[in-house]
């Protein structure tokens, strides 16, 4: 019997079991396009192996709060929007993100509710993401364990290497499960030359090569090849080509913002920025259906774990080599997404979605396999 369970599992390539690590980079006044328009080669590369979704800000006709950077901030951070959190414009400081009522958590505190364990980092260039009185994160010091918000005579363009060279020691050298970094050079050089000037289309390019950095910081863990990183890459508003300012947030190119993800297992082709909060959620926990977030989650279900009980004894060598043809014939076709790593050395599987799982467990039933349960 359990020469048939090693026999089926060595036809797999093994893998370590693998631990989910998020980052969130928010890129100030980045424009929808401006990944492509201004050369972008790293952030262009992930989009196109993993995922880029036509995205939109809190904008609505109904609403009032235009372009303001800590609204879109906070609707990111929450996956709410303003109209519950009270987050209306930036410097607020009596909004309820994060509050002690616990109505309108953020990432960090859906995270820390789920595991206390979990460390959360926070890596801001703009002071209004901070945690003090008039922020957004002013009620959630307790739930971000490290944060580093530089301060000092700097341009934004110095602010953001001083910030990328905190978070990369905080991905580098602690657990980071959670990690939020703001870079704000793109939106300064749209607010001095325009969203569409040489300067802003450099400070894009600059930007690239940051958050290079970072996912070159994520490589260097020692612990990588056991983790799954989910990084998605964002902004709160564009910004006109023509003009110096994001106030009039109805104009397409200032409310239509990039949406990246590093994963190609996606389920839509829009989204907006309340989707970023209940993407986290569900690629950490996937417990994001029971939060009360107005977004929702852009990935398909992430990998679960399917104990796989020992096959019927019955069988005999010939009857498990045909068995096993087939199953190798069906990885072939190309549902090799559905089989993701392995996770003990016996009889345990990690999963995707899609009909691949279903055909694989259907398989193993009529071999005389017992499934314990998705873990």
């Amino acid at each position: 019997m359990m020469l048939h369970a090693l026999a089926l599992l060595a036809a797999v390539t093994p893998a370590e079991p693998v631990i989910p690590k998020a980052i969130v980079i928010g890129i100030d006044g980045l424009r929808a396009d401006g990944i492509k328009k201004a050369e972008t080669p790293f952030m262009f590369e992930m989009a196109a192996k993993g995922a880029s979704l036509r995205a939109v800000n809190t904008w609505t006709e109904e609403n009032a709060w235009n372009g303001h950077s800590a609204t879109n901030w906070g609707a990111l951070l929450t996956g709410l929007t303003p109209d519950k959190t009270d987050l209306t414009h930036n410097g607020d400081v009596d909004h309820h993100v994060g509050s002690a009522e616990g109505q309108f958590p953020t990432i960090y505190h859906v995270l820390k509710g789920f595991n206390t364990e979990l460390r959360t980092g926070l890596f801001n260039t703009w002071p209004g993401i901070g945690m003090y009185e008039g922020t957004i994160l002013q009620f959630s010091g307790d739930v971000v364990d490290v944060s580093h918000n530089p301060a000092g005579e700097m341009t934004s363009a110095e602010l953001d290497v001083v910030t990328v060279a905190h978070a990369k020691k905080f991905l580098t050298n602690d657990a980071a499960d959670f990690t939020f970094v703001h870079l704000s050079q793109c939106d300064a050089a749209g607010h001095g030359f325009t969203y569409e000037s040489p300067e802003y289309l450099a400070a894009t390019r600059t930007v690239d090569g940051l958050v290079k950095e970072l996912w070159q910081a994520i490589q260097s863990r020692e612990t990588f090849d056991t983790e799954r990183w989910l990084v998605l890459i964002t902004s709160d508003h564009g910004g006109p080509s023509d003009g110096t300012g994001h106030g009039n947030n109805g104009d397409p190119q200032i409310r239509n913002i990039p949406l990246v993800v590093n994963q190609p297992r996606v389920s839509t082709t829009d989204g907006t920025i309340l989707d970023v909060a209940p993407t986290v959620v569900h690629w950490m926990t996937d417990l994001w259906e029971s939060r009360n977030m107005d977004g929702k989650t852009v990935l398909m279900d992430p990998p679960r774990t399917v104990q796989l009980l020992p096959i019927d004894e019955g069988k005999d060598d010939a009857q498990f080599s045909e068995f096993r043809s087939n199953l190798l014939a069906a990885i072939d076709k190309g549902n090799t997404d559905w089989i993701l790593s392995r996770i003990d050395p016996e009889i345990h599987f990690s999963f995707g979605g899609g009909e691949g799982k279903d055909d694989f467990l259907q398989m193993w039933e009529e071999w005389g396999g017992g499934i314990e349960g998705m873990l």
